[in-house]
């Protein structure tokens, strides 16, 4: 009888033992699927929010693209017109000069005058592009 409660204690403990790590196996394998799915869901998150992001970027990048070239273009347009006008008093200075001995010197001097003043007033305006 001994031998026989010996037996059937042993093989209920065996028994309880291998239920036991039966029941931890699985309860260990839900627990790791259920991390593996919380780290692809934050990794899924993670990499949407930074496709948004990455696409707010560009858009801002665009934009200021836009900006910036419109600047460029208002620079060129301020240089070409200082060009211009340089070249309107150089020329007219070169005929003051040349026509210093004759009376209508005085006309091409006004001239002169005024497209320095024009060009001046020019490159005042315009000196921040």
């Amino acid at each position: 009888m001994t031998d026989f409660l010996i037996s059937t204690i042993a093989s209920n403990v065996i028994l309880l033992g291998v239920l036991g790590y039966l029941s931890k196996s699985l309860i260990t394998q839900w627990l790791n699927k259920d991390i593996e799915r919380f780290k692809a869901d934050v990794k899924a998150n993670v990499n949407e929010e930074l496709e948004a992001y990455k696409s707010k970027l560009e858009k801002e990048r665009i934009t200021l693209q836009v900006a910036y070239s419109g600047i460029f273009s208002k620079q060129a347009d301020a240089v070409l017109h200082i060009y211009r006008l340089l070249v309107k008093l150089d020329k007219n200075l070169k005929l003051s000069i040349q026509m210093m001995e004759t009376e209508v010197s005085q006309n091409y001097l006004v001239y002169a005058v005024k497209s320095w003043a024009e060009f001046s007033e020019y490159f005042d305006e315009n000196r921040i592009l």
